[in-house]
């Protein structure tokens, strides 16, 4: 009887030390500073597509700009692309992209929103086709961002309005 205790005993406090170590477990959170790059914006306009630009005007250590496009495609769809492009591979590159939407051209707002991460590349692209209601105009506003390690540049991009019919 006296070993069947000291066997349960020993198991008891190898179960409460396991347990004790889990819960002094610290995770540290990795603190990130982020870095609002000086790029030089430029936009493109006609009658079918607006597009919107981001170049560094010095060079980053990881982010080298970012671009968006809008396309009127007809029959009330519209094409969407974006870019980011990093001067190296990162350990992350963040895309958002923003359609947003205004009946005057003037006092957009927010319609529909999209974000896109990849890991351990230079760049990341996207590009799809969106049915919209007619009769508005319609335009992009992006994030671009490159993260490695603990630093993370970024800037934004946005496009003229392009009215939809």
């Amino acid at each position: 009887m006296g070993r069947r205790w000291l066997k349960f005993g020993g198991l008891l406090a190898v179960m409460i030390i396991t347990l004790c170590s889990f819960a002094n477990a610290v995770y540290a959170e990795e603190k990130t500073n982020e870095i609002e790059m000086p790029v030089y914006h430029y936009t493109t306009e006609t009658e079918t597509e607006v597009t919107a630009a981001a170049t560094a005007l010095q060079k980053g250590a990881y982010l080298s700009g970012g671009g968006l496009k809008l396309t009127d495609k007809g029959g009330g769809k519209v094409g969407i692309y974006g870019d980011t492009l990093g001067n190296r591979q990162c350990d992350k590159i963040y895309l958002n992209i923003y359609l947003e939407r205004s009946s005057n051209g003037k006092d957009f707002y927010s319609y529909l929103s999209w974000e896109y991460t990849a890991s351990n590349t230079s760049s990341l692209t996207k590009s799809f086709t969106k049915s919209v209601p007619k009769g508005y105009y319609y335009r992009l506003r992006g994030y671009h961002a490159a993260k490695e390690g603990g630093v993370k540049e970024s800037t934004s991009t946005t496009t003229s309005g392009l009215y939809i019919d």
